[in-house]
């Protein structure tokens, strides 16, 4: 091994050191920093956190570089978090954000197109167990407005729920089709949930609505989404329940013209 220090006016101090050999830095005899052509470790009173910045493979505990544009750190051997270039998330396992001293904080999330940009999981087979929370300062300082279960229900302080409806938004606007045949064809079920049928068994919770196949079979797939992760369809039941309505005022109007029909047959 051979080393030089140099001292001049252009580089300040500089230590250099031969491809084949280390600079160790020892206190007390013993050594707490290693720098080699692969990079830099540390070694704390317990345990060893090192910086690799040309290797793609994590250490124990500490940071890496993945590449030019991916920067990587790991705890206890495990991958937590990998942060590209923009300080966009690339993946993470376990990862805590807290606020500034502005009590002001954001966390965007970017993944692949074939994946999922934001997952929730709280290992918990009870279905009402908190996952998600929405708290802000509206009515009250750091109050829950939205909650989203175990189970997937979503549950909020004003059971309000919208969607962007703004004529400026909007072409072509015309009266809806009869829906009454569609309503009519629809087959209300209920059901039980495999996956509940699983946990609680006979104690699993009866559920009301529709088949998504069925909604199909009676000609309605502008109902049906299909997930091409999952392959289980879903059904749109914000726009279920506009059919409905439409149906319900052709129905109001069929009464209200038999109504007077009948007023016609009673007073002659």
């Amino acid at each position: 091994m051979s080393s030089i220090i140099n001292a001049d006016t252009s580089d300040g101090v500089k230590i250099t050191s031969d491809t084949s050999g280390e600079l160790l830095l020892q206190s007390a005899g013993t050594t707490v920093e290693t720098i080699s052509s692969t990079g830099v470790s540390v070694t704390g009173t317990s345990t060893a956190n090192s910086f690799i910045p040309t290797s793609s493979t994590a250490p124990t505990n500490g940071m890496y570089l993945v590449d030019s544009t991916t920067v990587g750190m790991s705890a206890n051997g495990t991958t937590g978090t990998e942060f590209e270039t923009g300080g966009n998330v690339k993946f993470s396992y376990n990862v805590k954000i807290d606020t500034d001293s502005t009590n002001s904080s954001r966390l965007n999330v970017t993944a692949p197109s074939t994946s999922r940009a934001i997952t929730a999981y709280r290992k918990t087979t009870g279905a009402s167990d908190f996952v998600i929370g929405v708290y802000s300062d509206v009515t009250s300082t750091n109050t829950l407005h939205c909650r989203i279960d175990a189970d997937g229900d979503v549950k909020n302080t004003n059971n309000s729920y919208g969607a962007i409806s703004d004529q400026t938004v909007k072409q072509q606007i015309v009266d809806a089709n009869s829906q009454l045949d569609d309503i009519k064809s629809i087959q209300v079920r209920k059901y039980k949930l495999n996956s509940e049928v699983e946990a609680f068994g006979d104690n699993a919770p009866t559920h009301i609505g529709v088949i998504a196949q069925e909604l199909e079979a009676a000609g309605m797939n502008g109902l049906v989404d299909n997930d091409t992760e999952t392959n289980l369809k879903s059904v749109k039941y914000s726009v279920l329940y506009m059919k409905a309505i439409k149906a319900l005022q052709e129905a109001i109007t069929k009464i209200e013209d038999l109504e007077t029909r009948i007023s016609v047959l009673e007073n002659n």
